[in-house]
C-alpha cells in the first residue's frame, strides 16, 4: 500500500498550488491528499483525480484546529507542511507524526515589515524549528536560514522546476520592433511592480515593457500610466506564448524562495536577469543591482552588447539544469521514502 503524504497550507495561492501539483507529479509512487484553508477571494484549484482534497473555511485557529484534527484521524505517513501560518502546526501536532515542512520562502525574508515584526518571526521559527522535522528549501538561500534556525536536522533542497517549452526556434519579439521586456506575478509589495514601472520609465523609447498578472489596483493604475502593458492573469499556454516571444524577463521581486515565474521563463528559452536579492543570487541568476537605475543599465548593456546577451542566455539556461525535474524527484522521493522517526 502506498505512503500517504498530507500536504497542508493556508496559503492556497498559484505558487504554492503549483508547488504541491508537482511535488504529486513526481512522486506518484506515494498517495497524496490536501487540506487547505480558501482565503476570501481566493479560488479554489484544478488537481489530478489522484489527489484527494479538503478546503476549510474559517479563521487561521480554526484552520489550525481542524488541520490538527485531520492529522490525528488520517494518521498519514508524513506530514507535508506549506508556507510559514501552517509551519505553526509544528507546535502541538503529536511528536509521532513525521513532519516536512516547506517555507515558500521564510517570513523573515520579508522586507516591507518592521525590524521588531521581523525579529519576532526570526524568534518563532527558531522555535517551531526545535521540532523535529525535514526542511525543505527551494533555493540554496533557503536552506541556508534553515541551518541558522537549527543546525540539527535534515535539510534537503528540492528545487522549483519547469518543464522546457523549447522545441523550436524561439519565436521573434512581437514588440514591434522594440526590445521587449517581460515580468509576471501578482501586483503586490512583493513583486514590487513599482520597481519594474521605474526600470521602464529610464528606459524609455525603444523598449516595450509587458506585465503579466493582476492584483493591487493602484499598481496596475501606476504600470498602464507608465506605458506599461498589463495581462491580467493568462492561462499557463498563454504565458509560455509570451515568454517564448519576449526578449528578456526582468524578476523585480523584493523578497523570494525560489520564483516559479522566473525558472518558467528560463525553461521557455527566455533569458532572465533579476534584482540584486539573496535568493536569486544563490540561484544563480544573472543579477541586474539593486536599483531600478542598476538594473536598467544592465538591461540596457543586454540589448546592445551581443556578448552579454550570450552571457545572460547561457547562464540562464544553466539555472534550468540545476533546477530539472529528475533533480527536484531525486530528492523529494527520499525524503518522502526515508522520513526517520522523530527524537523522543
Amino acid at each position: 500500500m502506498a505512503r500517504v503524504v498530507l500536504h497542508i497550507t493556508e496559503a492556497l495561492g498559484g505558487g504554492i498550488h503549483t508547488a504541491i501539483y508537482n511535488y504529486a507529479l513526481i512522486s506518484q509512487e506515494f498517495s497524496h491528499e490536501v487540506f487547505a484553508r480558501v482565503r476570501a477571494g481566493q479560488q479554489t484549484h484544478d488537481w489530478p483525480d489522484s489527489i484527494r482534497t479538503i478546503y476549510f473555511e474559517g479563521s487561521l485557529l480554526g484552520f489550525l484546529r481542524s488541520a490538527g484534527a485531520s492529522i490525528a484521524e488520517k494518521q498519514p505517513d508524513v506530514v507535508h507542511l506549506h508556507s510559514s501560518y501552517a509551519g505553526l502546526l509544528r507546535a502541538w501536532i503529536p511528536k509521532k507524526t513525521r513532519v516536512v515542512y516547506s517555507p515558500h520562502c521564510f517570513a523573515i525574508e520579508r522586507d516591507s515589515e518592521h525590524k521588531i515584526v521581523l525579529g519576532i518571526y526570526r524568534v518563532l521559527e527558531a522555535a517551531l524549528a526545535r521540532r523535529h522535522s525535514t526542511v525543505i528549501g527551494v533555493s540554496p538561500r533557503e536552506l541556508a536560514i534553515a541551518r541558522e534556525l537549527n543546525r540539527s536536522g535534515e535539510k534537503v533542497l528540492v528545487p522549483n522546476f519547469a518543464e522546457r517549452r523549447v522545441t523550436t526556434p524561439r519565436e521573434s519579439s512581437d514588440g514591434g520592433g522594440a526590445c521587449h521586456v517581460v515580468g509576471v506575478g501578482r501586483l503586490s509589495t512583493q513583486k514590487d511592480p513599482i520597481f519594474f514601472k521605474n526600470v521602464a520609465e529610464i528606459l524609455g523609447r525603444g523598449y516595450t515593457f509587458t506585465w503579466i498578472g493582476d492584483g493591487e489596483p493602484a499598481m496596475k493604475e501606476a504600470l498602464i500610466a507608465a506605458g506599461v502593458e498589463v495581462t491580467g492573469w493568462l492561462s499557463p499556454d498563454e504565458v509560455a506564448s509570451y515568454l517564448q516571444r519576449a526578449d528578456l524577463y526582468l524578476h523585480t521581486a523584493r523578497w523570494e524562495g525560489s520564483p516559479l515565474s522566473a525558472i518558467e521563463a528560463a525553461s521557455a528559452g527566455c533569458p532572465v536577469i533579476s534584482r540584486d536579492i539573496p535568493s536569486m543570487e544563490s540561484l544563480r541568476y544573472v543579477l541586474g543591482g539593486a536599483s531600478p537605475r542598476e538594473v536598467a543599465k544592465v538591461v540596457e548593456k543586454f540589448f546592445c552588447d551581443e556578448s552579454f546577451s550570450t552571457e545572460v542566455a547561457c547562464q540562464t539556461d544553466a539555472v534550468v539544469s540545476e533546477n530539472s525535474l529528475e533533480i527536484a524527484r531525486s530528492a523529494l522521493v527520499k525524503v518522502y521514502g526515508t522520513v526517520g522517526d522523530p527524537a523522543v
